[in-house]
Order: structure tokens, then sequence, then C-alpha cells
């Protein structure tokens, strides 16, 4: 019983410690991915003279189509400690609304509530370009759920096969039980027939 229930005890354990390690993997793949994306955007700010005026050139979509499609679930902003400066098609006529803004230079990523009621992860990075002497900050997000669907289906898959891993040990351990402890309960049986005297040795 001690042994089945330590094996059970190191098999949950074992099932969280790898969940919580997949987990992590699926999220530091996304946010590689949408490093890729916010670095081809840095790629196309610069600002523009027109006299006394400077604005931003016109910034290209990035070469991911999802940013161009209404409410994909991947977007992009550019913004000042104030307003909106650029965002993506993908956000239509919405924004995102952050409730504070990275005040370190360097990547940060966080989950907000995004356009269209969904939680979105984000990378947010602030800059400051060679023409400027003010800031601006950069965000890629990406809708959560598509990550929260395939942790649960590796989830399902990792309980399930620990499941039978489960019910293969405790079997594996009965069987021993059974077989390891047959001899010394062929012994008491021969000692009771000795006490009862039924047989007089072994």
């Amino acid at each position: 019983v001690i042994a089945g229930g330590c094996c059970i005890i190191l098999i949950v354990a074992t099932g969280f410690t790898v969940q919580h390690y997949m987990r992590d993997y699926l999220r530091n793949e996304a946010v590689s991915k949408m490093v890729v994306s916010l670095d081809e955007l840095l790629g196309q700010l610069d600002i523009v003279s027109n006299g006394n005026t400077r604005t931003f050139q016109p910034l290209d979509n990035l070469s991911d189509p999802r940013f161009s499609l209404p409410y994909s679930g991947f977007y992009w902003q550019l913004q000042d400690s104030d307003n909106v400066l650029k965002r993506s098609r993908s956000l239509w006529d919405t924004e995102l609304k952050f409730r504070r803004l990275t005040r370190r230079f360097g990547l940060r990523d966080f989950p907000i509530k995004g356009p269209d009621g969904q939680f979105l992860l984000v990378v947010q990075q602030k800059v400051k370009l060679p023409d400027s002497d003010r800031f601006y900050w950069v965000s890629i997000a990406q809708e959560l759920a598509p990550l929260q669907i395939a942790l649960a289906g590796v989830r399902r898959s990792l309980f399930f096969g620990l499941g039978l891993l489960t019910l293969a040990v405790l079997a594996l351990i009965t069987l021993q039980l059974t077989w390891g402890l047959r001899p010394l309960a062929l012994l008491r049986k021969e000692i009771g027939k000795i006490e009862s005297g039924k047989q007089t040795r072994f």
C-alpha cells in the first residue's frame, strides 16, 4: 500500500511538473515568434522631417497576413506616452489598452484583455529613435486562446498516459506482492495443519 501510494504521488507530481514546463515552452515559443514580428516593425520605424514637423514614415503592414485581417487575434500598435500613433489593420477601429507602459528598455511580455473581449499575450518594447527626443512603445499582441487549446490538448494526453502508467504500476505491485508473498501463505497453511495435528512436519 505504501509503495503504491508513493508511486501515485510521484506520478502525479511528474504530471504537474511536465505540464508546468510545457506551458512555459509554449509561451516562450509564442513570444519568440512575436519578437520576430516586433523586430520587423522596428525595422520600419523612421521619422521623416518636413519643415518644422516630424512624422513617422508610412508603415507597411507586417509580412504575416494575419496582422491585416480585422480582429484576427494578431495585432501591433505604436504609441507614445499619451496617444496611439499607428496600429495594425487587424485592430480595425479599436486600440490596445494598457494599464501602464513598460518603463524599462528591453522586452516585456504580459497578458491583457483584447479588443474583441479575448485575452491577448503582449510583447512590448520601449524605444527611442535617433531623430527624436521622445520615447515610443511598440507592442505586438497575439490571442491566448490557441495557446490554451494547445496546452489543454497536451494536458489531456499527458494525464491519460500517466493514468495508464499508474494502472500498470499498481498492477505490477499487486502481482509482485501476490507472487512474492505466496511462500509465506503456504508456510502459514502448513503451520496451521501442524498445530491442528493433521501433519507432523513441513
